[in-house]
């Protein structure tokens, strides 16, 4: 099973969860954080979702992550999404509703999509960010 990690670098990657090892950490591991949370994008179609560093913004020195963010539409209200971020989905499991990771056809599709829009993600949030700071000096 696979996710495909959006870096604050705008590297885009596949990477793979092992069996034996629990979806937490995992996240945890991928994202380099202690805490997550589940965000629906506005541009981004269920099922799936971002998986996210829950306190990113507390660090020390947050890195906006401009692929996410674009996806968050930061460029339209200016919340950005820190950190890496995991692009995983929502779906049933026998306990009911779910968070999951993709199967490799999914995440092929996640990850080439990604990497249309790395740059216009990019350009658009800049530009929302240069918006707000035009005349405040």
């Amino acid at each position: 099973m696979y996710a495909v990690k959006l870096s604050t670098t705008l590297n885009i990657e596949i990477v793979e969860k092992k069996p034996d090892q629990g979806l937490l950490d995992f996240c945890y591991q991928n994202i380099g954080c202690q805490y997550v949370e589940t965000v629906h994008a506005r541009y981004f179609q269920e099922p799936y979702i971002l998986m996210i560093d829950e306190e990113g913004r507390l660090k020390d020195k947050p890195s906006i992550n401009f692929i996410a963010s674009y996806l968050y539409g930061t460029h339209e209200h200016h919340e950005p999404i820190v950190g890496n971020v995991l692009v995983m989905k929502l779906g049933m499991t026998d306990e009911g509703p779910d968070i999951l990771p993709l199967d490799e056809a999914e995440a092929r599709q996640v990850e080439e999509s990604m990497r249309k829009i790395s740059n216009i993600a990019q350009n658009k949030v800049c530009a929302a960010w240069r918006s707000m700071f035009v005349g405040l000096n």
